[in-house]
């Protein structure tokens, strides 16, 4: 964004903050204006003031996760992360926590948290991707190809599948 607009997201932000300083949402922003900003202590406390506001603040633990991982601070990502996912399972929640359990080397944790939300076969092209990704990362061939070929003929076309499905055809073959 540029940065003029940041300046105005500053001060809307403000004023809506000297009426509604206790609102969890308005919280939320103030982080996501503060981490672009790249002031990373205040963002941090503004995520975690926005959940202490709210009964049920999906957006906040999806906020501070991504913020975690951005931070390259994994564990915290993963707990963040889980957390939204708990609330609402949206598939953009599974792709960062995905991430976040390849680069704690645990791609099981995905498997686990796909199997819990959506069963053995799930339907939404995202997640098979997910699935299928995590399966490959964790070395199980089999279920990682099967996943694969079904992302793809769902309508998800990136290079990583066509990479990765010739790399199991090449240790099959």
């Amino acid at each position: 964004m540029q940065l003029g607009k940041w300046e105005d997201a500053k001060r809307e932000l403000t004023a809506a903050y000297n009426i509604y300083s206790n609102n969890a949402s308005l919280q939320n922003s103030f982080g996501v204006y503060e981490e672009a900003m790249g002031d990373y202590q205040k963002a941090e406390e503004y995520y975690k003031k926005a959940i202490s506001l709210n009964d049920k603040p999906i957006e906040s633990y999806f906020q501070l996760g991504t913020f975690y991982l951005n931070q390259q601070n994994y564990s915290l990502a993963e707990t963040y992360l889980s957390k939204a996912i708990e609330l609402y399972q949206s598939p953009q929640f599974f792709t960062y926590y995905l991430q976040t359990s390849i680069f704690l080397n645990k791609p099981q944790l995905t498997v686990d948290i796909i199997h819990k939300y959506y069963g053995y076969n799930p339907k939404n092209p995202e997640i098979v991707y997910d699935l299928a990704v995590a399966y490959y990362n964790n070395g199980d061939i089999k279920n990682a190809f099967k996943h694969l070929k079904e992302a793809k003929s769902l309508g998800v076309t990136t290079d990583t599948i066509d990479i990765m499905i010739k790399n199991i055809e090449n240790k099959i073959l």
